[in-house]
């Protein structure tokens, strides 16, 4: 997938799932193959297609970042009960080395940090086609940023439970319990890359922990300008900072040569007319940022139940589901309703 030989297979029972880079969070320009030659499974020819499609676009790579204030588990209705009942989270034990004692949380992003950043991205356009076409597209403009599984509030691959809360809190929690109240460390694990998608790593562990000693730290900026290109993933003052090349999991407005096509064009054109634009919607790579908090020998991250039959909420579940518990939302908000019963939860 890329000119460096340290990228890992990544199979599953029965097939090869995409790759695996150590210690790296990876861009769009490191992933894209440099070499023609290099044999791809299907993950990374499908993942070479859709960078093919719209790596030059305008749209692809966008100037957004999110400030990273909350986190989300999402998982099954037995995960959930046994989440509740024990208070507590445990490291996962994994076929992959790398994620062995860990226990993963995505980036949760508030809906009115998206709303900004489709605002943001507008202004971007705005600036750079023609403005009677921004204004026409306005809408489709805004509504293909942002609308990855990343950002999905509704809906999940992972299951139908999701606790969110906030990352103080939980960095707070893991520096107490773990860290003889020092500063956990926040740490480039690596990077995952599947058909579509490409998961950004970080790990949060402590300070004299010897599995994370060689690993890269995420980056202590100043200013912004302090580092040409940013990272993906920063601190700045107190806040930790995001910034995803992509946001979208397809495209529907292209942006060629200066011209926004929205929806209204023949459904059969050729790839890249003559004219330098073309209305495929065309799958993209998107970015994930996931953060895996190291808990090792068997201990547990203790939550106050409280805190966590608060903060769960229920979501649908996203195509490909990856576990074998599925329900449909009302389904698990029902149940949820019975676990804040149980548990002594605030009313909805």
């Amino acid at each position: 997938m890329a000119e460096s030989t340290d990228l890992v297979e990544i199979r599953g029972l029965k097939s090869s799932l995409g790759y695996f880079k150590a210690n790296e969070l990876l861009s769009i320009n490191q992933i894209y193959p440099r070499s023609e030659n290099r044999r791809l499974n299907y993950a990374g020819q499908k993942m070479k297609f859709s960078i093919e499609g719209v790596r030059s676009d305008l749209f692809l790579r966008l100037p957004v970042e999110f400030p990273v204030t909350r986190l989300r588990h999402t998982t099954t209705w037995t995960a959930t009960e046994d989440i509740l009942a024990s208070q507590s989270f445990i490291g996962r034990q994994h076929d992959r080395e790398e994620f062995m004692d860990l226990s993963f949380w995505g980036a949760d992003i508030p809906s009115s940090d998206i709303e900004k950043a489709r605002e943001d991205v507008y202004t971007y356009v705005h600036g750079n086609v023609p403005p009677e076409e921004a204004e026409e597209y306005r809408g489709e403009i805004t509504r293909q940023f942002a609308n990855s599984p990343a950002f999905d509030k509704e809906a999940s691959r992972y299951g139908n439970f999701t606790f969110s809360l906030p990352f103080s809190d939980l960095l707070s929690l893991y520096k107490s319990q773990f860290c003889n109240k020092e500063e956990p460390q926040l740490s480039i694990l690596g990077t995952d890359l599947y058909k579509q998608e490409i998961v950004h790593y970080v790990v949060v562990h402590c300070p004299d922990e010897a599995r994370f000693m060689d690993l890269p730290r995420v980056r202590i900026l100043q200013t912004r300008e302090e580092e040409e290109p940013l990272p993906c993933v920063y601190w700045m003052g107190e806040t930790l900072y995001w910034r995803p090349e992509s946001t979208s999991a397809d495209l529907k407005v292209l942006c060629k040569e200066g011209h926004i096509i929205a929806g209204h064009c023949e459904p059969h054109c050729g790839w890249f007319t003559d004219r330098g634009h073309c209305c495929h919607g065309v799958a993209c790579v998107w970015n994930h940022l996931v953060f895996a908090f190291h808990i090792p020998d068997g201990r547990e991250l203790e939550i106050p139940g409280q805190k966590l039959i608060d903060n769960l909420s229920a979501c649908n579940a996203l195509k490909p589901f990856m576990k074998d518990e599925k329900l449909e939302k009302p389904e698990a908000e029902n149940i949820i309703r019975d676990m804040k019963k149980r548990y002594g939860g605030a009313d909805d």
